[in-house]
C-alpha cells in the first residue's frame, strides 16, 4: 500500500508539473483578450435593411404602413400558393387600403383651422383640421399631409392645374357631408397618396399627369339621380391608378369611368367593389387607347361583368376575382 502511494504520487506531480503552466498562460490569455474587449471602444457591427426594397415573393405583399420606415412594410399572408378569398371585407388584412392605413395617422395632433390660401411655392401645409372650407393652391410644388377636411364645399382642395403643377396630398381625409362636394380632389397635375376619400359624389375626377396610390374610396354622396364614380376622367393622358381601394357597395356606380379621349392610363393592383346597380365596374368607351389594366382584384358585385374596355390598345391581364382568384375577362 506503502509503495503505490508513493507511485500514485509521483504521477500526480509529475501532471501538475507538465499542465500547471498551460493552465497558467491560457489564464493570462483569457484576462488580456476580456481587458481588450471591454475598454476597446470599435463599433459593433450593424446594418439597416428595408424588406420592402427587395424581391417579395410567394405569400408575401409590400402593404402600406405610416409606422414603419419609408411608409411600406412587408405582410406575410397564406401559405405559399393559397389564395386569400374576399379581401373586400377586411382589405388591410390583404395588405389593400381601408380606414385603417389612410387618412391622418393615429395619433396626430390636429389644429383648427379656418379656410387657407397657399402662394409660396413649395410649401407643406400640415396638420390641420379645416371644417366647411377648403385650402386654395396658388403655388407650385405644394404639400399637404396630415389634414383633414371635412364638412360641405364644392372643392375641398381648390386647385388651377392650368396655372400650377406638383400638387401632393398625402396621409389625409377628404370627408364631405354634403352631395355638392364634386370630388376629394380634381382635376390634373397632382399626386394623391394614402388618402381617405368619403362622402363626395366622386372619388377623385382624374385628367392629366396624376396618381393616385395606396388610398381608400368608400361611402360617396349618392342620391336618386347621381352617378357616383371611384376615379372619373374628361378626357387627358398619364394616369395612374394603383393599389387602391374602391368600395362602392354601399352606393354608387363604376370605378373607373373614363372620359372621351383617354391615353395612357395605369390602372393596376387595386381592389374593386362597383355599386350595387352598377353594369360595370370599368366602364369604357372607344376613345380609351393605350391604356393597361393588370393585377387588379374584382369582387361580383356588378351586373354585366368586370369591364367593358371597346378603345384600342388595351392590355388586360392578371385581373381576377376577389372571391376565388379566377380570371376575369372583358
Amino acid at each position: 500500500m506503502k509503495k503505490f502511494t508513493q507511485t500514485w504520487q509521483t504521477n500526480w506531480s509529475k501532471r501538475l508539473n507538465k499542465y500547471v503552466p498551460l493552465l497558467v498562460v491560457a489564464l493570462v490569455f483569457g484576462s488580456l483578450g476580456t481587458a481588450l474587449l471591454l475598454t476597446s471602444h470599435a463599433t459593433t457591427p450593424t446594418a439597416n435593411v428595408e424588406t420592402e426594397n427587395g424581391t417579395v415573393s410567394a405569400a408575401a405583399s409590400k402593404v402600406s404602413d405610416t409606422t414603419a420606415s419609408g411608409s411600406q412594410a412587408v405582410k406575410f399572408g397564406a401559405a405559399s400558393g393559397g389564395f386569400q378569398a374576399n379581401c373586400i371585407t377586411s382589405p388591410h388584412v390583404c395588405g389593400y387600403p381601408d380606414a385603417t392605413n389612410t387618412g391622418v395617422p393615429a395619433g396626430t395632433t390636429l389644429t383648427t383651422s379656418g379656410c387657407i390660401t397657399v402662394t409660396t411655392n413649395g410649401a407643406v401645409i400640415q396638420n390641420l383640421s379645416i371644417t366647411d372650407c377648403n385650402i386654395t393652391v396658388k403655388a407650385n410644388n405644394v404639400t399637404i399631409k396630415n389634414t383633414r377636411i371635412s364638412g360641405c364645399t364644392y372643392y375641398p382642395i381648390d386647385y388651377d392645374d392650368s396655372l400650377y403643377s406638383g400638387l401632393v396630398i398625402q396621409d389625409s381625409e377628404i370627408a364631405s357631408n354634403c352631395t355638392t362636394t364634386t370630388a376629394c380632389m380634381s382635376f390634373a397635375d397632382y399626386t394623391v397618396i394614402r388618402m381617405n376619400c368619403h362622402g363626395a359624389a366622386d372619388g377623385f375626377k382624374a385628367n392629366s399627369n396624376v396618381v393616385i396610390q395606396d388610398s381608400y374610396i368608400h361611402d360617396l354622396a349618392v342620391t336618386s339621380s347621381s352617378h357616383n364614380d371611384g376615379v372619373q376622367s374628361t378626357g387627358g393622358s398619364t394616369v395612374t391608378f394603383k393599389h387602391n381601394t374602391c368600395d362602392l357597395r354601399a352606393g354608387g356606380d363604376d370605378c373607373f369611368q373614363p372620359g372621351p379621349s383617354d391615353t395612357g392610363w395605369l390602372y393596376t393592383n387595386n381592389l374593386l367593389a362597383g355599386g350595387p346597380t352598377t353594369c360595370w365596374m370599368l366602364n369604357g368607351n372607344t376613345g380609351t387607347v393605350n391604356s393597361t389594366f393588370t393585377g387588379n382584384r374584382f369582387t361580383r358585385t356588378f351586373s354585366c361583368g368586370a369591364a367593358s374596355l371597346p378603345g384600342t390598345g388595351i392590355t388586360w391581364s392578371g385581373n381576377y376575382f376577389d372571391d376565388n382568384g379566377a380570371t376575369t375577362n372583358q
